[in-house]
């Protein structure tokens, strides 16, 4: 935590679990601590997957700080998107986002947006949905059939990075996604062979 965190002038670190009035909607008891993921498990799982990242938006789940966004901005991503449902969370991403130096980002828009998972609006394009086991199975489940309804509405190119996966189930069930591995689970709606 403090090695990124130094490194880059932002604050990313440590765990945080908000309490139910500073959440957006009613699904706190149903979501998880914050606590970022290590920035060598997030590069070794985003370049596992084949993709042009200039064609994919980048969406964080459960953003927390915003440590993957960052980290995604990276990568030459067409937009990079935190959604979390704790405002306070979302105001230190968003110093984050300014602090993080401008040198370091290759992504064309990062934006931190205040949202219920089950309620944010998919973008039409080709999109990398990233899961560090952010929820419980009633926010998941809802998740899931709203990225199957966009894609059935607009098929195209969808990839789940799913971290400590304890409800890969619901993804394998959607028939939508082709899974390429158990650990990050990676589901994606192309066979990339």
């Amino acid at each position: 935590d403090r090695d990124f965190d130094q490194t880059y002038g932002v604050e990313t670190g440590g765990t945080f679990r908000p309490k139910r009035h500073e959440v957006i909607g009613d699904n706190w008891a149903l979501g998880g601590n914050y606590e970022a993921i290590l920035p060598a498990h997030f590069n070794r799982a985003i370049q596992s997957v084949r993709i042009s990242y200039e064609d994919f938006v980048f969406i964080d789940m459960g953003s927390g700080k915003g440590r993957c966004v960052l980290m995604a901005s990276m990568f030459p991503f067409k937009r990079a998107i935190g959604v979390e449902y704790c405002p306070a969370l979302n105001e230190v991403a968003r110093r984050n986002v300014e602090n993080f130096p401008a040198t370091e980002k290759r992504c064309g828009e990062i934006e931190i947006v205040d949202a219920d998972a089950t309620q944010f609006k998919f973008p039409e394009g080709s999109f990398l949905l990233f899961l560090n086991n952010p929820f419980a199975e009633p926010v998941m489940a809802p998740v899931v059939r709203n990225v199957v309804e966009s894609w059935k509405q607009n098929p195209r190119r969808i990839v789940v990075i799913y971290f400590w996966p304890t409800l890969p189930h619901l993804w394998e069930q959607a028939g939508i996604f082709n899974k390429l591995q158990d650990a990050p689970a990676i589901f994606d709606t192309e066979r990339v062979e």
